[in-house]
């Protein structure tokens, strides 16, 4: 799958320099192909892009961490594609060589997409990984600028139809997906179609381009069925769930430019969703990871370096988040987003102090739930504390999540509640003013307080409530004191 990637991605800048060079080049289109053959299973991604050169094949191709987007040489065959605007997703010249983590023997065909068929190159590594592969002449295929192929090593990776994921949480049902979806959930945010075959059936569109899926539209929940394994689950309700919602997907635009295209997730009862797709470049690494995540959909980030870290933090998605926020409003929040949604939507700095739900715990060990503005206003006419706990993994500035609530009913005075947490986001941040998530919990109990005219003591005490993980752990103690306009607070 990291091959697949890796060679898509390729395929994916040729395709999008020839867009930009090529003025009446308008389809895209790229071919991954598994045949079953004498020797085993061969791969194949194809692609009508710009293709290569001779010297492009020398120089770069073959030069192990040499990028030919960034070079002279591209200047001088492309002329004007330096200045067209073009973004290459893969910057650092190695993603072909992964391809030997899984071949036994590797054919390459290209040839400049003006140049006539007679022309294509082919380079054979009939061995795996070798300094100096066989180069030759065969004629090309139309409409075909560039094919990479490779025999899967059965003694390094054995190929199946179908591909078995395994959610990072315990407890969680592991499901088979048939290796199309594969394909379709690697590229999920890619600005080109994609097609596939597999073992002599006709080829398919797997994923359409991003740019061209329109918003409300039922293919937006065609896509995101195939992205997140929807219809391969344990049960409807994934399937269900983006029914009812992908009309709420917008296409996040920041500086002109594509950055996701996505909804905020409000699917409370499953931490197993698959929902958000992030990718770098429009694609994305399968693997395991299945948190619930903020997002239905997919985000489209950057990488930063060769092993794909994304740069996330660069993007402001505040206008998008505030539009999803009127949006769930307009339909009317359920009792379950008032007390998650806060979760989420503090991160970009909105305010919902008027309808968000806070939990707590009394000292008789009863879990209760009421609006922010009800409870302050509680807890100052019965002259009660407010008390959360602090993780002591984090530096003390943010609540516990893991909290131990039967043993840390038993410290609680009748004249204290404890907050209780129920998910686990950077809203339980008690910083007095954090950039990653503007409007934490104790900004939003600052908020509603300063509303109410009332004043807020806080002061750390030791011994306050308790962790499953960590045993004992300190609390901030929270007390509330309403201001008399005619004198001192009583």
């Amino acid at each position: 799958e990291i091959v697949l990637r890796e060679l898509i991605q390729n395929a994916r800048d040729a395709i999008c320099a020839r867009m930009k060079i090529d003025s009446g080049f308008c389809d895209g289109k790229i071919y991954v192909e598994i045949k079953q053959q004498e020797k085993g299973i061969w791969v194949s991604v194809s692609d009508n892009g710009v293709g290569m050169s001779i010297e492009t094949v020398k120089n770069y191709f073959l030069n192990f961490g040499s990028s030919f987007w960034s070079s002279d040489l591209a200047k001088q065959e492309f002329v004007g594609l330096n200045s067209s605007g073009f973004k290459a997703v893969g910057e650092f010249g190695i993603g072909f060589y992964s391809i030997f983590m899984v071949a036994a023997n590797v054919l390459v065909d290209t040839r400049r997409y003006d140049y006539s068929l007679d022309d294509n190159i082919q380079l054979k590594f009939p061995s795996g990984l070798c300094l100096r592969p066989i180069i030759s002449h065969k004629r090309g295929k139309p409409n075909v600028s560039t094919s990479v192929s490779f025999l899967v090593d059965e003694n390094k990776e054995k190929w199946d139809g179908f591909y078995e994921i395994k959610p990072a949480i315990h407890g969680a049902i592991p499901f088979k997906v048939p290796y199309a979806s594969i394909i379709a959930n690697i590229t999920a945010g890619l600005d080109v179609n994609v097609y596939y075959s597999e073992l002599g059936l006709d080829e398919k569109l797997i994923h359409k381009n991003i740019n061209d899926i329109q918003e409300g539209s039922p293919a937006v929940a065609d896509w995101l069925k195939d992205i997140t394994y929807a219809r391969f689950r344990e049960t409807p309700l994934y399937a269900a769930y983006i029914d009812s919602n992908y009309k709420r997907l917008r296409k996040i635009i920041v500086g002109g430019k594509l950055d996701g295209f996505a909804a905020l997730n409000t699917y409370w009862t499953s931490q197993c969703t698959f929902f958000g797709v992030s990718t770098i470049g429009g694609l994305a690494n399968v693997s395991g990871g299945s948190d619930n995540g903020d997002y239905i959909g997919c985000l489209i980030n950057e990488p930063i370096t060769a092993s794909r870290e994304q740069n996330e933090g660069r993007l402001d998605r505040t206008e998008w988040a505030r539009e999803q926020y009127r949006l769930l409003c307009d339909e009317g929040l359920s009792d379950c987003d008032k007390m998650y949604l806060p979760y989420i939507i503090g991160k970009y700095g909105i305010d919902m102090t008027e309808l968000m739900w806070l939990t707590f715990l009394t000292h008789e060990n009863r879990l209760l739930t009421c609006g922010l503005k009800q409870l302050i206003m509680n807890l100052v006419n019965n002259k009660r504390n407010f008390v959360i706990s602090l993780t002591s993994l984090m530096g003390k500035d943010r609540a516990e999540t893991y909290l131990d609530t039967y043993r840390s009913a038993q410290i609680l005075s009748k004249d204290e509640v404890l907050f209780v947490p129920i998910s686990n986001s950077n809203f339980l941040s008690v910083k007095e003013d954090d950039a990653d998530f503007p409007a934490n919990i104790l900004w939003c109990i600052n908020k509603v307080s300063a509303t109410l005219g009332v004043t807020i003591h806080k002061k750390v005490e030791d011994k306050k409530a308790f962790s499953r993980i960590d045993g004992e752990c300190s609390a901030l103690v929270l007390t509330f004191s309403k201001v008399d306009k005619y004198g001192p607070p009583s």
